[in-house]
């Protein structure tokens, strides 16, 4: 139930369609600082209400069940 996806290290797509919440292990999060743009509630390229990343290491990014997280590097 997880699909995710990074196009040319500027945007971060993660989703779940599954009914639980769910965890993406090791992700390589390009270097730099990463703005949550949207999510299944909301989209706004001001940045929206969520986690921020750091990138530069693989991180563990837990997503909620029936969740979409997009974010993009600053």
């Amino acid at each position: 139930g997880l699909l995710g996806y990074l196009v040319r290290d500027r945007v971060l797509v993660l989703l779940n369609v599954s009914e639980k919440p769910d965890t993406f292990t090791q992700v390589p999060v390009p270097a730099g600082k990463w703005k949550l743009v949207g999510s299944s509630s909301a989209v706004s390229t001001e940045g929206v209400r969520g986690q921020g990343l750091t990138g530069g290491k693989a991180q563990d990014l837990k997503i909620g069940a029936k969740d979409l997280m997009i974010w993009v590097k600053e």
